[in-house]
This record gives structure tokens, sequence and C-alpha cells, in this order.
């Protein structure tokens, strides 16, 4: 089984001020978004993701030889993707498709991470999608929730456990809709 490497996906960091300009306040918020992915190191959950469901699908179904792919893959299609991983029987593919903090709007001082991502299971041989889910989180607990400031001070360090918390949902529920089934 391989597992697919992709493109971090833009970061959007979407303030009071910075929504405010419609195409222009999309870019400043990709900007600075993925300034603050870039500063403080913050990886892509989906690799995470990826990796603790390879520890599921190896003792579920008594996968040995696991990797990680050394090179990007950009498409969705599923023959082109089997065709790309050939070498492979298995295609492990997790993409984060939304991640983004966001004030409340009843309160711009106070933040929220979003995040979504999806799962595909492929048989490369085939071409052929064995398992198949999305998952999407929202941080709605605006009475903990922390300031712009808060949210990354310290390497982002609330940013990255907000997306820990995030991921480690996501792979409960795609153990739970997607791989108990094979």
């Amino acid at each position: 089984m391989i597992i697919s490497k992709r493109e971090k996906p833009p970061f959007l960091a979407t303030t009071a001020l910075n929504v405010q300009f419609a195409l222009l306040g999309v870019a400043a918020q990709i900007s600075s978004g993925n300034k603050i992915i870039n500063e403080n190191q913050v990886e892509d959950p989906s690799i995470y993701i990826a990796n603790e469901l390879s520890k599921t699908l190896e003792s579920q179904l008594g996968i040995t030889n696991i990797t990680t792919s050394t090179s990007k893959t950009t498409t969705n299609n599923v023959k082109t993707l089997a065709e790309q991983y050939k070498g492979a029987d298995l295609l492990l593919d997790v993409q984060t498709t939304h991640w983004q903090s966001i004030y409340y709007i009843s309160d711009w001082n106070n933040y929220k991470v979003l995040y979504a991502a999806k799962l595909r299971l492929i048989d490369t041989k085939n071409q052929k999608v064995l398992a198949e889910s999305s998952c999407s989180k929202n941080q709605d607990d605006k009475e903990n929730s922390p300031s712009y400031d808060q949210l990354i001070a310290n390497n982002a360090a609330v940013l990255k456990a907000a997306l820990k918390s995030h991921a480690d949902a996501c792979i409960s529920e795609f153990k739970t809709n997607a791989l108990s089934s094979i």
C-alpha cells in the first residue's frame, strides 16, 4: 500500500478586517494564512490522518509493506491516481479539502478553527474505490475560544492543537464510516 502525497492547500486566516474586501479579501486571507502555516511549521493534518489510518489498515488487512509517496499528486481522478501509483496494490488518499481560522460572527475577538478532509482507499489494479468518506469539523466552543493573538502565539500552539483535535475526530469517523466494512 502507498500513501499519496499532496501539496498543502491554502490556509485561510479570516479576520473581520480582511473579510470586507471580497476577492482581495480572500487573497489576503490566503496570504496571511499561509504565512502562519509556514512560519510556525504547521503540518497538513491529512499526513497525520493517513499515517494513523494506515496502522488500522495494517492490522485489519494484514498489510506489511506501507510506504508514503515521494512524488506529489494534484489529481482527484481515480483512474489517473491508480495509474500514478500502479506500483502498489492499494492507494490510501487522504486530502485536506479546507482549513481555516475564522472569527465568530457575533464575537469578532474570538476565533474558531475549521477543518475538512476526504479519504479514499483505491484498488490501483482495478482502478476502483474500495472505501470513501469525508469529514468536516468546526471548533464550536465560543466560551473557550482564543483571540487571534492566542491562536497564533507560541508557534501557533492553539491552532496546532485544534487541528490535531479535528484530525483525531476525522480519524475516528473514517474508521467507522469507511474502513470498518473492509
